[in-house]
């Protein structure tokens, strides 16, 4: 123990005579300083700067691997390695290298953290809050990447003395950095030897936080515990004529274990699931769907039974939920034949329903769920037991979910269209399929030290109770503030953003109101900040979603974006509720021609009403003659007409039902074509 210390403190010592760890500490300064002014300043946002940080990480990997190549030739350097290696205590000098360079990185993480904490005091940044995070973070991308790289660059000198040892650490800085695509290497061995972001240029999820899950952190093992291996089989290759039969029995061994720890990693691993991936397999299920039963019946059809309150307790777990529900159901007039159904998403999975704690038959087709109900039973205890991950339209990541009480990851009474292909869209869109009337509602969220927020009022720690259409669920890196009137819960440093905003945009939806002649909705009390996957705002019974990623880009200049006429008219007139009755080129119809006679330049070819009378849509021809008609008698000169029409027009879709004919006969009348 004596030469090991020894030793360790004449390698400190070394470190700290040598300049090269000055410079690396002044560069990471400046990088730190310069990009405050680049990523704070700019609004861009203090977590963008450690989002943005890959290069850092590239740059730490090289010099990880430099530090261990001129720690293990430093004897050779200076013409002392024969007189070292005929002396004992050859491994504690090895192991003093390695502990030097350990306690280096070490003091570097310490500086790196203060100096990114500083940042965020220095900015104001609300991510002071989650400190924790932020050293986490930092830790498992900085720390273990260094300490991996000065373990590999240690064992590649010690095996390889001649000059295509720096073509391998070049190779190697390739291959672990995010570009190792570059090789065409099949993506899981790509995915494990990559210690940087998996995107670099990815835009920080503000929602989620850093991305440190448990998969990550394993990455990071799985290269650290591989090159500890890789360290003791160095041991074995330059040193075998000194060791004993035993001692290299004992060094091949300890090979294996730390490979074969190392090779756990990628075997027991649960891996994230591409959200691209679920968003295609959506896009497709719905677009046959629509194709199969288009956007009529049988959908949009009330429940024929009463539900009055739910009970739910649920648990989050990797990328799935799971919860056990029970409700107090009323069926009148239930006889042998009887059957009740539900909404629920089709990634949801039933495994249990019972009544009356009596099990009872029930099937799954698609988002339908249909329950066979005893005849016997007019007021019952429904139970059902689900899991799944409900999909983009839900979200549910390892360490956050957003589970919106628009869409039916649990079971919603009646038969709703989850989602559809609008005629004025590209994207999939998913219906707002909140309850028909409120219920009571009493939710306890399971196993969780984070805490949660709702649309319910808050009893207890992650216990939620209140009267409302639907239950909307939120974990994350959230943050919740009271500002008049309206409880905003949003992530650090955008809840910032949103008191200034939300009058601007009530001010736009009473300007549609009086334009439309209707009377504008009120922002609810809850305003929530969250991952919306197919809209940039959305407008529910009693609460208000701004997508998360659109606030980050439009940062200090949201009104442009959430106050813009056309948004608020889609968000707070149209897609906040129901329209399965109506033919698809409705809304289409509605949103062109208002963009025509409020959104600025009428000229504009840009215009939407311009675009569709000129650009065929390959899935609704019908539109562009439609369109065509409703320009000519614009450039006419019979503006106030059309507003007029506007008007009447929007209030019959808003009561459903109009159909292709009903449009066609509506624009002729108005036009005057025949």
């Amino acid at each position: 123990m004596e030469s090991f210390i020894k030793a360790l403190e004449m390698e400190l010592r070394l470190y700290r005579r040598g300049i090269w760890i000055w410079v690396v500490t002044i560069l990471l300064t400046l990088y730190l300083a310069s990009g405050y002014y680049v990523f704070v300043r700019s609004n861009m946002g203090a977590g963008q700067l450690l989002q943005s940080s890959a290069y850092i990480v590239m740059a730490g990997f090289l010099l990880g691997m430099v530090a261990g190549i001129i720690s293990a030739r430093r004897e050779q350097t200076v013409k002392f390695e024969e007189v070292m290696a005929s002396l004992p205590g050859d491994f504690p000098r090895s192991l003093a290298k390695m502990s030097a360079w350990a306690f280096i990185v070490l003091v570097l993480t310490i500086i790196s953290s203060a100096l990114i904490l500083m940042i965020y005091v220095i900015s104001g940044s609300q991510l002071i809050y989650f400190w924790g995070m932020t050293v986490k973070y930092i830790v498992v991308y900085w720390t273990l990447t260094l300490l991996t790289a000065g373990l590999i660059g240690f064992s590649i000198e010690r095996m390889i003395r001649s000059k295509l040892k720096y073509l391998l650490i070049f190779l190697l800085w390739l291959l672990t950095s995010p570009y190792n695509g570059l090789f065409y290497l099949p993506k899981p061995i790509a995915f494990w030897l990559n210690q940087g972001q998996t995107d670099p240029g990815a835009i920080y999820d503000a929602y989620t936080g850093f991305e440190v899950t448990q998969q990550t952190i394993n990455i990071h093992l799985f290269l650290l515990t591989l090159s500890i291996a890789l360290v003791c089989f160095s041991f074995f290759v330059r040193r075998v004529r000194d060791y004993t039969k035993k001692g290299k029995w004992n060094l091949l061994t300890i090979t294996a274990v730390f490979s074969a720890v190392a090779i756990s990693f990628p075997l027991f691993t649960i891996m994230h699931a591409d959200p691209r991936a679920m968003y295609s397999e959506d896009y497709f299920y719905y677009r046959e769907l629509q194709n199969e039963l288009p956007l009529k019946k049988p959908f949009n059809v009330p429940p024929t039974f009463n539900v009055s309150d739910y009970r739910v307790v649920l648990n989050h777990q990797d990328q799935n939920i799971s919860y056990s529900i029970d409700m107090s159901v009323n069926v009148p007039q239930p006889n042998t034949n009887t059957s009740i159904e539900f909404t629920l998403s089709h990634r949801m999975r039933v495994s249990e329903v019972s009544v009356e704690n009596g099990k009872v038959d029930f099937k799954q087709e698609g988002d339908i769920l249909r329950i066979q109900w005893p005849n016997s039973v007019v007021d019952g205890k429904l139970h059902l037991a689900v899991n799944g991950s409900p999909g983009i339209g839900s979200p549910v990541t390892f360490q956050s979910f957003f589970l919106s009480s628009s869409f039916p990851w649990y079971p919603v009474p009646g038969r709703w269209r989850v989602a559809s292909l609008p005629a004025y869209g590209y994207d999939l869109q998913y219906e707002n399929v909140e309850f028909p009337y409120p219920v009571n509602f009493d939710v306890t969220v399971v196993n969780q030290h984070q805490k949660l927020y709702s649309n319910l009022d808050q009893t207890d720690f992650n216990h939620f109770v209140g009267r409302a259409r639907g239950i909307t669920l939120l974990k994350g890196n959230l943050l919740e503030e009271q500002i008049g009137g309206n409880k905003v819960i949003a992530p650090p440093d955008l809840i910032k953003q949103i008191p200034s905003l939300l009058p601007q945009i009530q001010n736009t939806a009473d300007k549609i109101g009086e334009q439309l002649k209707v009377k504008s909705p009120v922002i609810p009390r809850n305003i929530f900040v969250v991952p919306l996957p197919d809209r940039k705002m959305a407008l529910l019974s009693d609460q208000l979603q701004l997508d998360v990623t659109n606030v980050q880009l439009f940062s200090f200049e949201e009104h442009r974006l959430f106050a813009n006429p056309n948004l608020v008219l889609r968000s707070f007139f149209w897609e906040n509720r129901s329209h399965d009755g109506n033919s698809p080129i409705g809304p289409t119809i509605m949103f062109s021609l208002y963009d025509q006679l409020y959104g600025g330049d009428p000229k504009n070819p840009n215009n939407s009403l311009h675009i569709d009378a000129k650009r065929p849509k390959p899935n609704y021809p019908e539109l562009q003659p439609i369109a065509q008609k409703l320009l000519a008698f614009y450039e006419k000169g019979n503006k106030d007409e059309l507003k007029m029409f506007l008007s009447n027009f929007y209030k019959q879709l808003s009561n459903g039902d109009v159909d292709l004919t009903k449009i066609e006969t509506m624009v002729d009348q108005i036009t005057g074509s025949n």
